[in-house]
């Protein structure tokens, strides 16, 4: 090989080397919390898809805290989805500058047909019920089922696979859980369903 060839040779390792060093000093990272907008809990079930400019896409999903991070984001433009299930989906348009840890916070909105309200209504009503997810479809109550609720003044309902959103569901039972404790005491958890939600415990 001749000098010639071998100075070009090295000089397209420079610049290679050098293209790539910016590349990732380009980098930029993303994180926060999804927040929920019936109670302004932090969600452990979001998802979020960053769509660069070229197509490319990037994931991230948040922790037991409701918190996330993506891995460190090429900077640019990028269409960001932001889906939780039970919740309304969010879409923004965010630009990312290079060398920046950016925090984004979100808060996703769900309309709720069940909830504490609803059920100190069905209280009032008197056609309380106990929500519960009995899996792919919603199961036939047996004989010790119907006993319980004739015995109660209660109805199981079961919404199979395809629940609300869970902590809507939890504050309805939570109240109808309050309300048969002022009503029977304790001995009634001893003979419920196990599958409602937000099961209590019969411990004092």
């Amino acid at each position: 090989m001749s000098d010639m060839s071998r100075f070009l040779a090295f000089s397209l390792l420079l610049l290679s080397l050098n293209s790539f060093g910016q590349s990732q000093s380009e980098r930029t990272n993303v994180y926060g919390t999804i927040f929920s907008g019936y109670s302004g809990q932090p969600l452990e079930v979001g998802f979020l898809t960053f769509i660069a400019e070229n197509g490319k896409h990037y994931w991230a999903n948040t922790d037991s805290l409701g918190k996330y991070t993506t891995q460190e984001l090429p900077s640019g433009l990028y269409k960001l989805n932001v889906t939780c299930f039970g919740y309304s989906e969010q879409d923004t348009i965010i630009n990312l500058e290079p060398n920046q840890s950016v925090k984004i916070d979100f808060t996703v909105s769900t309309d709720c047909e069940f909830n504490k309200e609803l059920a100190l209504k069905d209280i009032e009503s008197g056609i309380p019920k106990l929500l519960l997810v009995g899996g792919i479809a919603p199961l036939a109550n047996s004989k010790r089922d119907k006993k319980f609720e004739r015995k109660y003044s209660i109805e199981y309902y079961d919404f199979g696979c395809n629940p609300e959103t869970y902590e809507c569901l939890a504050d309805y039972n939570k109240t109808i859980v309050k309300y048969l404790d002022e009503q029977f005491g304790r001995d009634w958890r001893n003979s419920v369903r196990g599958d409602i939600i937000e099961k209590p415990h019969n411990r004092r």
